[in-house]
């Protein structure tokens, strides 16, 4: 996929922010700090919340776009 194609299907942030939550969501969620995969989506912040220990994460958090 090149430039020109890919600003098709995601023309603005919140288009790929949705596209990276449904395949993260796709392959499964790992709390990094207890190991659940037991987890939810908390709109007001963007993140994923462990229903365990309450630990966040972004959507970023565990991938290759970590910083």
């Amino acid at each position: 996929m090149n430039l020109l194609n890919f600003t098709t299907p995601f023309p603005d942030e919140q288009s790929c922010k949705l596209k990276w939550k449904e395949m993260r969501d796709k392959a499964g969620i790992v709390c990094p700090h207890c190991g659940s995969t037991a987890h939810y989506w908390k709109s007001d912040k963007e993140c994923y919340e462990c229903k365990k220990c309450k630990y966040r994460q972004s959507l970023r958090c565990n991938t290759i776009m970590h910083m």
